[in-house]
């Protein structure tokens, strides 16, 4: 009984997350057709584009949100002109290797059902020539182009393998615990989110599922340790794009997002500044909302337009703790954690809760305190966090394994620099120790 009330408040929770998300939008097309000069008429076709992607996202709940189909349609009709204006038509003739790039919005309402056969025209002749041209990709970028490929009803069959391109990406190897950047993170969550044409195919990928749901732990905390809402909400789409059961660490963030859109009416982006907009009239604060938060409401309603599949709900029954974790490891590390400068609201949150989720969430602690002593190079203190992981039964994992193999680099490094130095010290010995340089015959890069 408790779990299907649990499950019916979290449904209804992330509904309106996504009716929210839907009017947010039209504000800011509003902000796009009023305002040409602006933040976002500068940027209109990536807004129009995501805009698009948030109406196809959504598409699957229609049928059963009437909210949801109400707030849909009525952004149709404001979102088709935008999406084939005269300015697209112009990049599509300008700039063919980009073709799909610059109608992304148009083969998204395409998809979704609002056909221009013209436009279709205009864009199959662009694409002919785009395949032999354009710029260079990166692979989560390949696996993007694929995907427009594959949606486009109108389109030429794709003749790329998306499987290359999965494997070449960041879900073809384990992320870098230590050092990965917000550039690789984000990398990370769009290959997920085109890979599984955002969550209504299952990925084709030769790793395991269960080490994805690892790094997505690994960049969940390097999301939440920056709070970022924006990239800690795409971290946390891979859960239901992947059909992954819910990990408790995932659904303490998805909860504190929540709490925090629904309390301030949105999600504050990178770029919102709260103290600029004190002296703001209501206009000007409504607007500066729009120009720095509208990537981030979007991308949670493309988040919980995922999670309110049938089979993708967040199961809020106790998920078990990790074999080999010791009960307490949560608190161990939450200690460690608090003894640091950095003390973001989420770690607060955190220790607040009880013992069974701090436990659950470990690993992400875990990954969070290895990436703070390696950012500041501080070995000892890296060491000191890996021999209590240890201690508490967290030896497997992305953060664990890497932060070991640093600390034997590190030790092949002294022990090298050691004999260097013992070498140095036998100058008067006459005893030298040169590396043998590489003879003009072998080669060197």
């Amino acid at each position: 009984m408790a779990t299907a009330l649990a499950s019916d408040w979290t449904e209804d929770d992330l509904s309106r997350q996504v009716v929210l998300a839907l009017g947010f939008a039209t504000g800011v097309l509003d902000d796009i057709d009023s305002i040409a000069d602006s933040p976002l008429g500068r940027i209109a076709q990536k807004v129009v584009a995501e805009t698009a992607m948030l109406l196809y996202a959504v598409a699957p709940l229609r049928a059963t949100h009437p909210k949801v189909e109400t707030a849909c349609a009525s952004l149709a009709s404001r979102l088709v002109p935008l999406a084939r204006n005269t300015e697209v038509q112009a990049a599509l003739c300008m700039d063919p290797g980009k073709a799909l790039d610059h109608a992304m919005a148009h083969i998204l309402l395409d998809r979704l059902g609002y056909a221009d056969a013209a436009f279709d025209n205009l864009l199959q002749g662009a694409q002919q020539l785009g395949r032999q041209v354009g710029p260079e990709r990166l692979p989560h970028r390949l696996i993007e182009q694929t995907w427009l490929e594959r949606i486009w009803p109108h389109g030429a069959p794709s003749r790329r393998r998306q499987s290359e391109a999965v494997a070449a990406s960041a879900l073809g190897r384990p992320l870098d615990a230590l050092k990965a950047s917000r550039t690789d993170i984000y990398a990370f969550t769009h290959s997920v989110l085109y890979a599984t044409d955002m969550g209504r195919q299952k990925l084709a990928s030769a790793r395991r599922r269960r080490d994805i749901e690892a790094d997505a732990l690994v960049a969940l905390g390097f999301a939440l340790d920056a709070e970022d809402c924006d990239l800690t909400v795409e971290v946390l789409w891979v859960w239901p794009m992947l059909g992954l059961r819910w990990h408790p660490a995932a659904l303490f963030a998805l909860k504190g997002l929540i709490e925090r859109q629904e309390s301030l009416g949105f999600l504050p982006g990178i770029g919102f500044d709260a103290q600029r907009v004190v002296g703001m009239s209501p206009e000007q604060r409504d607007r500066h909302v729009r120009e720095t938060c509208y990537h981030t409401v979007y991308v949670m309603g493309f988040l919980c337009a995922a999670a309110l599949r049938s089979d993708r709900l967040p199961d809020l029954t106790p998920r078990r703790t990790k074999r080999g974790a010791s009960r307490g490891a949560g608190a161990v590390l939450l200690d460690l954690l608090q003894k640091d400068k950095h003390h973001p609201q989420w770690c607060a949150r955190l220790a607040e809760q009880g013992a069974g989720l701090q436990d659950a969430a470990a690993p992400l602690l875990l990954s969070v305190l290895v990436r703070r002593a390696a950012e500041t190079s501080d070995l000892a203190r890296l060491r000191l966090v890996l021999n209590a992981a240890l201690q508490c039964g967290l030896a497997s994992g992305p953060a664990p394994v890497q932060s070991a193999a640093l600390l034997r680099r590190a030790q092949c490094l002294a022990e090298g620099l050691v004999r260097d130095a013992t070498a140095v010290s036998d100058l008067s010995a006459g005893q030298v120790s040169v590396a043998p340089l590489p003879s003009d015959n072998m080669r060197t890069g």
